[in-house]
């Protein structure tokens, strides 16, 4: 059991060393083929997703985690005691942590999406029903199986989403304003 919780923080740490060493590469590869819009677009995405990501990571950590401790320890019966494994604790808080700074991508990647066109702050609006299901499942599966950590992961997706939108707003105004400017 300790071997698999040790294989898997090493594979985080490996991870975590090697991302930046990763990113530099891809952007070599890639850069030379991008527009200068296209190349700020990518920078600003780079830096502001690692910002939310770690707000993900901390808000999972500081937040999230001992609330869910707190509730899976409430379970307690007379007679049984609770007893946590050093791979299932682990194994707990790098799934919170990685889908909470994942999920805090979300603004991020809604604006990299109106940026370049994909999708409309219209189409994000008209369909916005549709979304917020889509985040309560995506909190269900990602989350363990309690109501507690579901809403704990919805409510802040729902939020970054309301987020994104504004800030896909202003990347589609900024857009339509230096394409005005440019058929000038």
């Amino acid at each position: 059991m300790l071997k698999t919780a040790g294989k898997v923080a090493v594979g985080v740490v490996a991870v975590t060393v090697s991302a930046p060493f990763l990113i530099t590469q891809i952007w070599l590869f890639v850069s030379p083929a991008l527009e200068k819009r296209e190349k700020r677009t990518l920078v600003f995405s780079l830096i502001f997703g690692s910002v939310f990501f770690i707000l993900g990571v901390v808000f999972a950590y500081v937040i999230v985690l001992p609330m869910m401790i707190r509730f899976f320890m409430g379970f307690q019966m007379e007679g049984i005691e609770e007893m946590i494994s050093f791979e299932s604790y682990l194994s707990l808080i790098l799934s919170t942590v990685l889908s909470f700074g994942i999920i805090f991508e979300l603004p991020t990647i809604m604006v990299i999406l109106a940026r370049f066109g994909i999708v409309t702050t219209a189409f994000m609006r008209r369909y916005r029903k549709y979304i917020v299901l889509v985040i309560f499942i995506v909190a269900a599966v990602l989350t363990p199986p309690d109501v507690i950590s579901q809403v704990l992961l919805a409510l802040p997706m729902l939020m970054l989403f309301e987020l994104g939108l504004l800030f896909a707003l202003m990347a589609e105004r900024k857009k339509r304003k230096l394409s005005a400017v440019e058929s000038v």
